[in-house]
């Protein structure tokens, strides 16, 4: 047993799972697509119980992790573990088929941005990513959060605690955070009407240019006041007697930082592709979150 094992146990235990899993009833060959926490989680916690780990980067550029960081740290265990072979990223689908995988579990560093022009052109986080941190980045003074469900909310209430820091919050429906709990619903809406978040309801956004972001509003008569912590009464299927004519209008929004909540989780195409082809037995996916170290725990147990 090497030095590294009892402090691993720890982190483990932290992360939600026991500090010594059981052996597996019968080893299994494992792919690991993403070098994400979750995925050196899995796949450390997979080879303790006798399964052969494969790790893939993702496609595309791999980011950088600090060298004295929790993923650096963990990368450098999985290179020492036997049981574990870091490899290139996959070419297609059918690449990973061809390997005779037992599991594929695709762990991506960070859910995938919506498919709206010129999203790479802004400066984006995901809400899931920075209420993990609890840290809101420095140097902004200009936030948009693209939806108002409960995880938008929340970042977009962090985000205007500091004093000087304009947030607007953008939401497809006609009232944030829709069929939340009552309470903690008024609770939030009070919250940032208090900070003086601009809530923004029955809009979509377009498109991103660098410093902008372009929405869709609805500005026909009746529109509910985002601003009413009051649940709706009316049922989905009843339209509301002061809907009025339906109208749009064109609007941009000044944004340092574009916070993503909506909802839209990582893998992408190759998690896609893998699925259409049944590229192994049994695949899984392990979305990034919160708790998606404890996740990825649970499931190598389970395996």
């Amino acid at each position: 047993m090497n030095d590294d094992r009892p402090i691993q146990h720890t982190r483990e235990q932290a992360a939600g799972g026991p500090p010594c899993p059981e052996p597996a009833e019968r080893p299994r060959r494992v792919a690991v697509v993403g070098m994400s926490l979750p995925g050196l989680r899995f796949a450390l916690t997979a080879a303790r119980r006798g399964h052969w780990a494969a790790l893939l980067a993702e496609p595309g550029p791999d980011a950088p992790a600090e060298p004295d960081g929790p993923l650096a740290r963990l990368r450098r265990e999985a290179e020492e573990t036997p049981r574990i072979t870091i490899l290139p990223a996959a070419r297609d689908a059918a690449a990973l088929r061809d390997r005779g995988y037992d599991v594929l579990v695709f762990a991506p560093r960070r859910a995938d941005p919506p498919p709206l022009p010129g999203v790479e052109t802004v400066r984006h986080v995901q809400a899931v990513e920075l209420l993990a941190l609890r840290i809101p980045p420095e140097g902004v003074r200009r936030v948009v959060v693209v939806g108002g469900g409960t995880t938008g909310c929340e970042a977009a209430c962090l985000l205007a605690a500091e004093p000087g820091r304009k947030v607007h919050v953008v939401e497809l429906l006609p009232n944030l955070m829709e069929g939340d709990c009552a309470a903690n619903r008024g609770r939030l809406i009070r919250r940032m009407e208090a900070l003086g978040v601009d809530l923004v309801n029955c809009a979509r956004v377009t498109g991103f240019a660098p410093g902008l972001v372009y929405i869709e509003r609805n500005v026909s008569a009746g529109i509910p006041d985002p601003y009413n912590a009051r649940q709706p009464m009316l049922p989905k299927n009843i339209p509301g007697p002061l809907a009025g004519r339906p109208g749009t209008y064109l609007d941009q929004l000044t944004a340092d930082l574009v916070v993503l909540a909506t909802g839209a989780s990582g893998g992408g195409q190759l998690l896609r592709e893998a699925r259409a082809m049944a590229a192994a037995p049994e695949i899984y996916h392990i979305p990034p979150g919160p708790e998606a170290e404890a996740e990825a725990c649970r499931l190598a147990r389970r395996l």
